[in-house]
């Protein structure tokens, strides 16, 4: 009976020196990274403040709360920023993936254009992933003025041993553009209000009603693409359907082979043909919920 109490308490303290071991390296991480951070911050051309720096060791997160600064009198503010980091990334070199969440950031609207609103508010998550020679790329993002915006985008030839190379000048900047394809596209736009208030000052400067305003965009491309059955199936019908109820569009490109920027420069240049262009490229727009 006394061995096991004895191996009890052993057992209890071992778990004791661990979680006070595990609270003592966050502590001097996070310390680490407060002294990085500040040193950073002081070489910008602008004030920088922010009020805590957390980190997990356990997620391996790293949270920047209430970020504020002043460029050129307007304020802009973040609520937080937070950044997943793979274990990995503990190791001098590019991480395999990454997720940075952005919560509250808020700006004059003015900065965009827009005159509606005061302030914009965005939040937003965006990331990246390594798998062999592909790097996928993606970006969720809510806007209150604009409407909410993702992005999916898959490069073919651009692993991570590539891109750490590029970046550290080993190979060049224009040499790994020229080699990097574009396997899929995929961008969905959903309207908060946006699109609406755009047909009515469209509507507006042209001195006509919003209905009618929309009959002219439905003619204009019934006109252009009607005869040809398929841009009016990948294209023309649900851009018809997104006019006259603007609420939610999805273009999606999956070429029929990777293509590089350079190839799909040349393809775009100049007056291509639409359908070819379309068909190789894989283009297709849907409407959405």
């Amino acid at each position: 009976m006394e061995n096991r109490a004895k191996a009890i308490l052993v057992f209890l303290l071992f778990i004791g020196a661990v979680v006070s071991s595990y609270f003592a390296l966050e502590t001097y991480i996070e310390a680490k990274l407060v002294e990085k951070f500040s040193k950073r911050i002081k070489e910008l051309p602008f004030n920088v403040s922010c009020a805590e720096i957390d980190y997990s060791l356990l997620k391996n997160t790293i949270t920047l709360k209430d970020i504020n600064t002043n460029i050129l009198g307007m304020n802009i503010s973040v609520k937080a920023v937070e950044i997943d980091l793979p274990f990995t990334a503990r190791k001098k070199e590019l991480p395999d993936r990454m997720l940075i969440k952005v919560i509250g950031l808020e700006f004059p609207s003015s900065l965009i254009g827009i005159t509606n609103t005061p302030r914009t508010i965005v939040n937003l998550v965006t990331g990246y992933s390594f798998e062999d020679d592909s790097l996928q790329v993606m970006l969720k993002t809510s806007v209150s003025s604009l409407g909410d915006l993702s992005l999916l985008c898959k490069l073919k030839n651009l692993s991570k041993r590539k891109l750490e190379r590029a970046l550290a000048g080993v190979i060049s900047e224009r040499r790994t553009i020229r080699e990097t394809k574009i396997e899929y596209l995929a961008l969905k736009y959903k309207d908060r209000g946006f699109v609406h208030e755009y047909f009515k000052q469209q509507a507006l400067e042209e001195g006509i009603s919003v209905e009618e305003l929309k009959k002219k965009l439905i003619t204009s491309i019934n006109e252009s693409i009607n005869k040809d059955k398929v841009l009016m199936e990948r294209i023309g019908q649900p851009l018809i359907e997104f006019i006259e109820n603007p609420h939610c569009i999805e273009l999606i490109a999956y070429p029929v082979l990777p293509i590089s920027l350079k190839e799909l420069s040349l393809l775009l240049n100049g007056h291509p043909d639409l359908r070819k262009t379309a068909v190789w490229l894989g283009i297709k727009f849907k409407v959405c919920k």
